[in-house]
C-alpha cells in the first residue's frame, strides 16, 4: 500500500490522507487545499482510481468504494 500512495503525485496523495486518514469529506478538503467543492470530489475519485489500477492493490481496493478505509499506518507522512 505505501509504495503504491508514493507512486501518486503528491497532491493526489494529500488528497487520500485528507480523506482517508484525517476522515475529511470532500467539501472539509476542498477548503483545506482551497479548491471548489466540485474539484475537491473530483481529485479524490481520480486518486482513488489510480490506487485501484495500481497492479500491487489490484484486488485489493475497488474503484468507487468509499466505504473502504485505508490504513492510516500505510499512508506517508
Amino acid at each position: 500500500m505505501a509504495r503504491a500512495l508514493a507512486r501518486l503525485d503528491p497532491a493526489a496523495r494529500e488528497i487520500v490522507r485528507l480523506a482517508e486518514w484525517e476522515g475529511l469529506s470532500p467539501a472539509e478538503i476542498a477548503v483545506v487545499i482551497g479548491v471548489r467543492p466540485g474539484t475537491a470530489r473530483v481529485r479524490l475519485h481520480r486518486a482513488r482510481r489510480a490506487l485501484a489500477a495500481d497492479p500491487e492493490l489490484r484486488g485489493v481496493l475497488q474503484d468507487g468504494d468509499h466505504t473502504t478505509r485505508l490504513e492510516a499506518s500505510t499512508l506517508p507522512r
